[in-house]
């Protein structure tokens, strides 16, 4: 049995990617909110939007960190994959030569 790291790398890319889209995300809405506490000073909303900002800024930072975690995470695997691989091939080596006897 041969393990591929193909599908690992290609999760960790989508992960990674997926990282880079929050991140072009996070910025549109920061823009989006430009100018937003001067247009509603004095208004109730002001605070109710800024609160609302917040925790949306932090959910997109919380889910940036869980994408480069897991990106990293599937590297590893296969990574590891690809050193089992070696290790089998190598004991098999030595079984097929008769080696250790």
């Amino acid at each position: 049995m041969r393990h591929s790291g193909g599908p690992w790398i290609r999760a960790a890319e989508a992960a990674e990617g997926l990282r880079t889209q929050m991140g072009q995300v996070r910025a549109e809405f920061a823009a989006a909110h430009e100018g937003l506490a001067a247009g509603t000073e004095g208004l109730d909303v002001a605070a109710v939007l800024r609160t609302a900002r917040m925790s949306w800024e932090r959910r997109i930072e919380t889910a940036m960190g869980e994408c480069a975690s897991l990106a990293e995470q599937l590297r590893a695997v296969a990574e590891d994959l690809g050193e089992t691989d070696e290790v089998i091939a190598a004991t098999f080596a030595k079984v097929a030569g008769g080696g250790g006897r």
